[in-house]
């Protein structure tokens, strides 16, 4: 096994799937799992393209696999960085998109050229990449299973489901209007199991 771990970058498909499976178990009383399954599919199909390209170019597996992590990494966790950043950096500048796109592109370049002219195999960054996202995923599934065995709700949804004013309380003259898609009630009694008749 450890020797499938240093040879072959996995990591490559398991970075969409622990991002896809990581959103599913921390909502999971809330969509069904076939409805993750496009957007897995896109992104492997994303990621398996962009390693094929950066296969060709770099002529390693591995070393695209890491090119392809740093690239499909940022991808998909652009909002977190952002997030993060803007919460605790002391120096705007830092969270600015020029900023941050700048910098991802000029660390990608450098990183680049960097694996390529490397004359490391980058069996040990192959195989801690596999183990890292193979641990991720497994502390997930313990995740999704827990919560589905319990039936516990997780997420932010369960926090602003908190912030429901009970019906025998009179409410504030205030409301927040957020003009954004709403489901048919067909879409809604389907897949959330709200009747929306009335």
């Amino acid at each position: 096994m450890k020797a499938l771990l240093l040879k072959h970058p996995f990591f490559v498909a398991l970075l969409p799937a622990f991002f896809v499976l990581h959103g599913y178990a921390s909502n999971s009383q809330y969509i069904k799992f076939n409805n993750i399954l496009p957007l897995l599919a896109a992104l492997l199909a994303g990621t398996c393209l962009l390693f094929i390209i950066l296969s060709l170019l770099l002529r390693d597996a591995r070393k695209a696999g890491l090119m392809v992590l740093y690239c499909m990494g940022f991808f998909l966790f652009f909002g977190a960085i952002y997030d993060f950043l803007k919460a605790w950096s002391p120096w705007k500048f830092l969270w600015k998109y020029s900023v941050l796109l700048a910098g991802f592109v000029l660390v990608g370049i450098f990183l680049f050229f960097f694996i390529r002219r490397s004359k490391s195999d980058m069996s040990k960054a192959t195989y801690f990449c596999n183990l890292l996202f193979l641990i991720f995923i497994g502390l997930d599934l313990i995740k999704l299973t827990g919560n589905l065995w319990t039936g516990k709700k997780d997420g932010a949804a369960v926090a602003a489901g908190t912030l429901i004013i009970p019906a025998e309380i009179q409410k504030p003259d205030i409301y927040f209007l957020l003009f954004d898609e709403y489901s048919s009630s067909k879409c809604l009694k389907e897949n959330y199991g709200l009747d929306n008749s009335s």
